[in-house]
């Protein structure tokens, strides 16, 4: 059985580290109705080659949830609200992975239903919190973590993901607006309202360039050991700018392993000129990067990540 409804929902999008932080906002724990919820979200986006659902205002993606594959279509009408749109949610069960039961929706999907790619994938940690301003009950919610837009050779282009939701469950639309101001005071004007789909954003995916191999120190040809340690040093800062987005925008696994890789180099390097000089910067850097190394360490749980990791590693 389809699922229909016409959504209501208004987006503000910043910094992953500010989007986390709303389940620490006390407006949120004021206003509060209902316990928190956390989940894990991994949804594959279709549309054809040209993009031909997505120029008619429609995203199709298969979510995969705890209780088994799931079918949403949204659809924005061209010229239509971009605040309020059509969605149609049903379970799939192996045959018509595409049909999904409404017929405004299907009469622009089913042409074009034997033409369908994947053309990107969205995997984030999703925090939700009913909440009740006036007589409006709205679902305050933060997603981050990272999408993947696919070209039609199989190259992946990564973006992060980064959002706040206020979907409307109940009452007057007016109210959603109203609490996104507030949060936005809270978050000191660090979110800002945003009216574009996820897909959207994954399609402009690519400003994120991979992770590749740490480079090799430029040295003169008879390096001094102080050409040696600046030169080392170097390479470790240019690694850490590197991986840096990945880990706190995209949240990839893999660059949580490439920072602690460098910095252990950090610390190796601080060990090995320690006797050569007398600076207590150097051992101070040292002291930060072992403490670092090891809270990077700690994140393997989601809750220590969002709560601890994420905004402080940001701010670094």
């Amino acid at each position: 059985m389809a699922y229909a409804k016409t959504e209501f929902e208004l987006k503000l999008i910043g910094a992953a580290a500010d989007c986390a932080a709303l389940r620490e906002m006390t407006l949120i724990e004021s206003a509060a109705c209902g316990p928190d919820m956390r989940e894990r979200l991994i949804s594959v986006y279709f549309d054809t080659p040209d993009l031909t659902l997505a120029a008619a205002g429609i995203s199709l993606r298969h979510r995969h949830d705890p209780d088994g594959p799931v079918l949403t279509a949204k659809l924005t009408p061209v010229g239509g609200s971009s605040v309020q749109r059509l969605e149609a949610e049903r379970k799939l069960n192996g045959a018509d992975e595409f049909i999904t039961g409404v017929a405004a929706i299907d009469a622009l999907v089913a042409p074009v239903a034997d033409k369908l790619i994947r053309i990107a994938e969205t995997r984030t940690d999703r925090w939700s919190r009913l909440v009740q301003s006036g007589a409006a009950i709205i679902e305050v919610s933060a997603e981050t973590g990272q999408s993947v837009r696919y070209d039609a050779d199989g190259t992946k282009h990564l973006a992060p993901v980064a959002e706040v939701e206020l979907e409307l469950l109940k009452g007057d639309p007016s109210t959603v607006f109203e609490f996104a101001r507030r949060i936005n005071k809270a978050a000191a004007g660090r979110l800002r309202p945003n009216i574009e789909p996820k897909l959207t954003r994954a399609l402009r995916a690519g400003a994120i360039q991979p992770i590749g191999k740490p480079p090799k120190p430029a040295l003169p040809a008879d390096p001094t050991a102080g050409d040696v340690l600046a030169g080392g040093l170097l390479v470790c800062a240019v690694r850490l700018i590197e991986c840096a987005p990945h880990f706190i925008d995209l949240r990839d696994p893999e660059s949580a392993r490439h920072l602690r890789v460098v910095l252990r180099r950090v610390r190796a390097l601080e060990r090995t000129f320690r006797p050569a000089t007398k600076k207590s910067g150097l051992r101070q850097l040292g002291f930060e990067a072992r403490d670092f190394g090891r809270r990077i360490g700690e994140a393997r749980d989601l809750d220590v990540f969002l709560s601890d990791i994420l905004p402080k590693a940001h701010k670094l």
